[in-house]
């Protein structure tokens, strides 16, 4: 974060002394705040993960990491008996080549509820294309840790004009408590879920971080290559989406897309810079992310509310900043009593 300091053309304050008899005047100052690159860059990602820049978190402490962007891709379908199907993602899974990260449904499946299960009939998994191995990561000098920048899965229709119908059920689950065995009536009883329709435009789900630890380097991926089923794994599968099709016996096509942005650190790890630092603008990117609808699923290009987002993270530094200011006499007494009865 940038701030510079700006006189106001036109406006003054005047100050009068104890006894009554001076009064001085003193220009108002205005701050212009600029976002730090690096904050701005970590916005777009949050809502962008897809093409967005591949950034990094800018927080404390400043350490050398990698960053890399990992994805999947593929079809989906919904049941030809129940008309339902899902997608689920972990994101945190997607650190691993061999760590299924995605569990998606078939036209042979049979069920109405998300079922992370590949010993299901009609549920299929995904990995990701990370440049890294679970066996890979870990605590020992040659592994490496891992931490989530910003992740996102989106799903558009497929088929034909004719048979298009039905709507999309979305959520990113905000304990990302694991949405196994959850029903259409599960998901509408979240407040943040959103109803979108099934069309050929992207469906969105972004992630959200839900606690410190989210934040921080992990050294484990428990969606090892032996996991098959995901069902009772904690903070797993917590971003998804089902689709219920306008024909329960018609089967609906569509693509989807899994992106994430990690950033990677360890004695080994190649190619890492070192990462940023602005407290005051990463502070202000949560708090946007939490209390602004930006994040919440959505339909149409993640591109598009780069914009829109940024000028939300920047209200809440300019907020910040102009407080500062008005009350910066009061900051100061307040420091000056306090180092007098150091």
């Amino acid at each position: 974060m940038k701030i510079q300091a700006v006189e106001s053309r036109g406006m003054s304050k005047s100050l009068q002394s104890k006894g009554g008899s001076e009064t001085k005047t003193s220009r108002i100052i205005n701050p212009v705040v600029h976002l730090s690159g690096c904050a701005a860059d970590y916005a777009r990602a949050c809502v962008n993960p897809f093409t967005g820049p591949i950034a990094c978190i800018p927080d404390y402490p400043v350490l050398m990491s990698r960053r890399l962007r990992v994805f999947s891709r593929g079809t989906l379908a919904t049941s030809s008996t129940t008309g339902v199907g899902f997608i689920c993602c972990t994101p945190s899974f997607a650190s691993a080549s061999d760590s299924n990260c995605v569990f998606f449904t078939g036209p042979t499946y049979a069920g109405s509820t998300i079922n992370p299960n590949t010993g299901v009939t009609g549920v299929f998994a995904a990995t990701s294309n990370s440049d890294y191995s679970t066996s890979g990561i870990g605590t020992a000098a040659a592994q490496a840790q891992y931490r989530v920048v910003a992740s996102g899965i989106r799903i558009r229709y497929r088929g034909s004009t004719f048979d298009q119908g039905g709507q999309i059920y979305a959520l990113c689950e905000p304990t990302h408590d694991n949405l196994s065995t959850a029903t259409v009536s599960d998901l509408s009883a979240q407040e943040f879920m959103r109803k979108l329709s099934v069309t050929r435009e992207w469906a969105n789900v972004l992630y959200s971080p839900q606690n410190t630890g989210d934040i921080g380097f992990q050294s484990t991926n428990t969606g090892g290559p032996t996991v098959a089923d995901q069902t009772a794994l904690g903070r797993a599968n917590y971003m998804a989406m089902m689709i219920v099709a306008a024909s329960p016996t018609t089967s609906l096509t569509f693509e989807w897309e899994m992106y994430t942005i990690l950033e990677f650190t360890g004695k080994n790890v190649r190619g890492s810079v070192p990462s940023h630092f602005d407290p005051v603008g990463f502070s202000a990117v949560h708090a946007a992310t939490t209390t602004s609808n930006h994040k919440l699923p959505f339909q149409g290009e993640a591109q598009k509310k780069e914009s829109s987002f940024l000028e939300t993270v920047f209200g809440y530094v300019k907020d910040a900043v102009t407080w500062v200011g008005e009350n910066a006499g009061t900051i100061m007494s307040i420091g000056s009593a306090v180092a007098s009865m150091l």
